[in-house]
C-alpha cells in the first residue's frame, strides 16, 4: 500500500503564485519545501528574477521597502544625481518614520526620479505600503496588496541590470538569508536619526531691510 505523498508547504506555494514566477520557479517546488530552501533552490539554477519576486512578497512590506531602498542605494553609486538622490533620502524618511506625510513625500520624489529607475521603484513602494492612492481630499482607494512587492522588485532588479546582475542579486538575496530585518530597520532609523541631528541647521533668511 502506498503511503500519501507530503503536502507542499503552503506559505511558500502562496508566496509565489502570488509573485508570479516563471514556470520553471514554479515547476522547482517540492513537498515541504521551505521559503528559504527554496529561494536558495532558484538560486542555484540561476533564476535570479524569481528569487528577487519571491523575496519582495515573502517579506513584511517595510521591510521590503528597506531591501529595495538598499539596492537602489547601492546601484546609484556616490554621488547620485539630484533627483535619484532626492527620492532615495525620502524613502529613507519613510523607511525611518513611515508615516503618511513621509509615504505621499516618497511618492513624490520618485516620480521626479523616474518610476524607471531603482530609486524611483523604491520610493513607489513605499507609497504602496499603506494608505490611498487617491489625493489626501478625495475618497481613499486603497492599493493592491502586493503592489509593495512588485515595486521592491522592480527596484532590486533594475539595480541589478545597473551594477551586475549576478553580483548584485547574490548579495541582496545573501542579506535576505543573514541580516535580521527587524535589527537593520531599527539600526537604519538610528543611523538616520544621528545623522538628521548632527546637520547644522540652515542659516536663517535675512531680515527684510527696514523701511
Amino acid at each position: 500500500m502506498g503511503g500519501t505523498s507530503a503536502p507542499i508547504n503552503s506559505r511558500t506555494v502562496a508566496i509565489a503564485t502570488v509573485a508570479e514566477l516563471g514556470e520553471e520557479a514554479m515547476a522547482l517546488l517540492r513537498p515541504d519545501l521551505h521559503p528559504l530552501d527554496f529561494v536558495a533552490l532558484l538560486m542555484e539554477k540561476a533564476l535570479f528574477p524569481d528569487a528577487v519576486r519571491f523575496v519582495a512578497h515573502a517579506l513584511p512590506k517595510r521591510e521590503a521597502v528597506w531591501w529595495g531602498w538598499v539596492c537602489a542605494r547601492r546601484a546609484a553609486g556616490e554621488n547620485p544625481p539630484p533627483k535619484i538622490k532626492a527620492a532615495l533620502d525620502a524613502t529613507e524618511r519613510w523607511i525611518a518614520q513611515p508615516n503618511e506625510d513621509n509615504r505621499r513625500l516618497a511618492m513624490a520624489a520618485a516620480e521626479k526620479a523616474e518610476l524607471g529607475t531603482a530609486a524611483g521603484c523604491a520610493g513607489l513602494a513605499a507609497f504602496f505600503s499603506g494608505g490611498s492612492l487617491a489625493p489626501p481630499d478625495a475618497p481613499p482607494v486603497p492599493p493592491g496588496e502586493f503592489l509593495a512587492a512588485k515595486a521592491v522588485a522592480g527596484a532590486v532588479i533594475f539595480a541589478a541590470g545597473i551594477i551586475g546582475s549576478l553580483g548584485l542579486i547574490a548579495c541582496c538575496i545573501g542579506v535576505f538569508f543573514t541580516i535580521t530585518y527587524a535589527a537593520a530597520i531599527q539600526a537604519g532609523v538610528a543611523a538616520w536619526f544621528e545623522r538628521v541631528q548632527a546637520t547644522p541647521p540652515a542659516p536663517a533668511a535675512p531680515s527684510a531691510p527696514a523701511a
